[in-house]
């Protein structure tokens, strides 16, 4: 299925990403070209930030199958530094996990020098992955 208007699930138009979170999302009206920054300091408004509620999956007053049919298209979330944060690490702890997989026990590790290496190659590997921190 194409997704013209770019929501995120094309299943679920009008929705947006992370519909279980209350939050700010910028939308996109018609066919005019977003603007991102523009010398003039009132340009022609063809972006809009909405406030998504979770409780009641409405764009403000308006619900979201209506969005679609009103020619918004959906650009992304406005994400606060703790999101981005949280998403990180669990993107980390994602990547330490998956290479841990590799691991062997450490009773094979006790058996070859090879094993030991590699043991305690990948377990410093998942350390420094958790540890680091957030984004510059």
């Amino acid at each position: 299925m194409t997704n013209p208007t770019n929501w995120p699930n094309p299943e679920r138009p009008g929705v947006p990403m992370f519909p279980d979170r209350d939050g700010l999302h910028v939308l996109k009206w018609g066919n005019s070209p977003i603007l991102i920054w523009d010398k003039d300091p009132h340009p022609q408004a063809a972006m809009e930030i909405w406030e998504w509620d979770s409780k009641t999956q409405k764009w403000g007053i308006i619900l979201a199958k209506n969005m679609v049919r009103e020619g918004y298209s959906y650009i992304s979330p406005i994400l606060t530094p703790t999101q981005i944060s949280e998403m990180l690490a669990a993107e980390r702890e994602q990547c330490a996990v998956a290479i841990e997989k590799e691991k062997p026990t450490e009773d094979d590790a006790c058996r070859s020098q090879y094993l030991n290496t590699k043991f305690h190659t990948i377990s410093r590997g998942a350390a420094e992955i958790r540890n680091l921190g957030a984004a510059p």
